[in-house]
């Protein structure tokens, strides 16, 4: 809606969507939207799941605590953005395990 609003217009016909720069969903700021079409939105994501191995991912998923070890704290120790850490506990907290990786039974 931010975009649509106060950005730049749709770039014409097409499946285009909106993409988040930082890869944070909740930054809404105009200038970390962009328009992209689906399918590069779709490469980016995929491309952004990919960074970490599935060692770095069982690690987040271990160390990662509310409040006291965050997303952020996790991208920074990675050097990855906090896109692909979201994305790793998001993936984790509705039992999805796409790349056959061993996760660890109990809860972040």
């Amino acid at each position: 809606m931010v975009m649509e609003c106060w950005g730049s217009p749709c770039p014409g016909d097409g499946d285009w969507t909106i993409d988040h720069i930082d890869e944070d969903k909740r930054n809404n700021s105009i200038e970390n939207l962009q328009w992209l079409l689906r399918g590069e939105n779709a490469a980016r994501s995929a491309y952004r799941a990919n960074q970490l191995t599935p060692e770095q991912r069982r690690e987040i998923i271990r160390d990662y605590v509310p409040f006291k070890v965050t997303e952020k704290m996790l991208a920074e120790r990675y050097g990855v953005e906090r896109g692909p850490v979201r994305h790793t506990l998001d993936l984790y907290r509705r039992g999805i395990n796409r790349r056959g990786i061993n996760l660890p039974s109990n809860s972040p």
